[in-house]
């Protein structure tokens, strides 16, 4: 007859055998700092000091490290690493110090376009005057959208200006005229004769 597993008081499921509790953050150091403290002469490797408290040697090694950077240990050799206590290492194995962890988060904004009201010459000699859209200029606009990362579409009948805009505003493009029809599968694809509702309509894409 097989005997149920026991349960602490507060229901929780017993540990296996010879495994280690969790601990909090900082305890581990403690403990490290606390076998540092009770022989502060002598010089112990990571290995030795996981061996007696049953932890990794990783983990020690880590605690080690962080100790010694607060002054509350001192390494007295590299090979193999030991270290030793120094005079703050009892203070350090009395309460556990939680390093909080801070994160600085930079955000650049990039100044917004100029304002632009006077004529630009196109990449094709033209020039384009600017027409005035929500308080800005139509070159302003795209300008500003374009820097703050949202898409624009440009819609419209032939000849009235969809591609000089994008010509007149970024220089950096490379637009195209072709005949387009809707697809499926593709934005516009150009075809050698189009077919009923097509738009012989210029493209621009950026």
């Amino acid at each position: 007859m097989s005997t149920p597993a026991s349960t602490s008081a507060r229901g929780d499921t017993p540990a296996a055998p010879g495994a280690t509790a969790r601990l909090r953050n900082g305890e581990l150091r403690r403990m490290v700092a606390e076998h540092l403290a009770r022989n502060p002469t002598a010089a112990v490797t990571p290995s030795t000091i996981a061996q007696a408290l049953k932890r990794s040697s990783g983990a020690v090694g880590n605690a080690l490290a962080m100790l010694a950077a607060r002054g509350q240990a001192e390494q007295v050799a590299t090979n193999p690493v030991t270290y030793r206590a120094t005079g703050k290492t009892a203070d350090a194995a009395k309460t556990v110090t939680i390093t909080p962890r801070t994160t600085t988060t930079t955000v650049s904004t990039p100044a917004p376009a100029a304002l632009v009201t006077t004529p630009v010459r196109c990449p094709n000699g033209q020039m384009y005057h600017p027409r005035k859209l929500s308080g800005l200029s139509d070159v302003t606009a795209l300008r500003r959208l374009r820097a703050a990362g949202v898409s624009a579409l440009m819609y419209g009948p032939p000849g009235t200006g969809k591609t000089s805009v994008v010509e007149a505003a970024f220089d950096d493009l490379i637009t195209c005229r072709a005949t387009a029809t809707p697809s499926p599968t593709t934005s516009w694809a150009p075809t050698p004769k189009p077919r009923t509702g097509a738009t012989n309509s210029p493209t621009a894409r950026w």
